[in-house]
């Protein structure tokens, strides 16, 4: 499957390209991202939330499947996260290193770690 931001980098390369005055633009001003994991997505929904996103309390959690973009967004912006595991995205690769109930999620947790 396409990583998040995929379309993004082709718009930003696309863009770049068509630059006819060759005019120094950086390729990251041409194009806002505002999904997971980026920042604004989550400060968008603490906003509306709790009408400022600097001041949230607790009540506030993540639920997501995907390390890559649920997960590490949340933690990137201090929200507390919750893994899905059982039907997720990673559900295959969990059953694949034990299952959820043989420590499956756990050896995904620790392979994703590593690559990082």
């Amino acid at each position: 499957p396409p990583m998040p931001g995929a379309i993004g980098d082709c718009y930003e390369r696309a863009l770049a390209g068509d630059n006819e005055k060759n005019v120094a633009i950086s390729e990251m001003d041409l194009v806002r991202r505002i999904g997971k994991p980026h920042s604004e997505v989550y400060e968008l929904a603490l906003s509306r939330k709790v009408g400022d996103a600097s001041n949230f309390d607790s009540s506030v959690l993540m639920v997501g499947d995907a390390l890559e973009t649920d997960i590490i967004g949340g933690k990137a912006s201090a929200v507390e996260s919750l893994w899905v595991v059982t039907d997720g995205i990673h559900s295959e690769a969990v059953e694949a290193a034990g299952g959820y109930e043989n420590g499956g999620p756990e050896e995904i947790l620790k392979g994703f770690n590593e690559k990082k």
